[in-house]
């Protein structure tokens, strides 16, 4: 994400070409009077986080940069399991504003922390990978 009233700035490109799939979100649209500039290199999606406007075609952008033959149930998860660290961190921003301990917190960045390792598949639970594996039939 950028500021679309600057584009992507030199420190920003080093960051572009690290995912063959990229998308640049051009954000703070609705503090510009005249055109955006694409970059010219990678998909843009022009978008007004503050008002919400653009948000349907970032999504459809990511629909299609992201979606190429995947199983939707990996995508299901991962939608799950960032809700689970959401509410985590929510949970977390209470207990400071009611303001428990560290040791308290550090409960809730656990389990926030272990929905984004299950995402990026640093920690698999067992049942998961029964799913998964249960999908594929080994040869006997």
């Amino acid at each position: 994400m950028v500021d679309a009233r600057e584009g992507v700035r030199p420190h920003e490109r080093l960051w572009l070409n690290l995912s063959d799939r990229t998308i640049v979100v051009m954000n703070k649209t609705d503090l510009i009077t005249g055109s955006i500039t694409p970059d010219p290199h990678h998909p843009s999606v022009p978008v007004s986080a503050k008002l919400g406007k653009g948000i349907d075609g970032l999504m459809s952008a990511m629909s299609r940069s992201f979606l190429h033959g995947r199983n939707p149930v990996f995508l299901d998860r991962h939608a799950y399991l960032l809700r689970q660290a959401s509410a985590s961190l929510e949970s977390c921003m209470n207990a400071i504003e009611g303001g428990l301990t560290p040791d308290a917190l550090a409960i809730d960045l656990r389990q926030a922390a272990g929905c984004l390792s299950q995402m990026t598949g640093e920690s698999l639970d067992e049942d998961i990978l029964e799913d998964i594996f249960s999908r594929f039939c080994i040869g006997k």
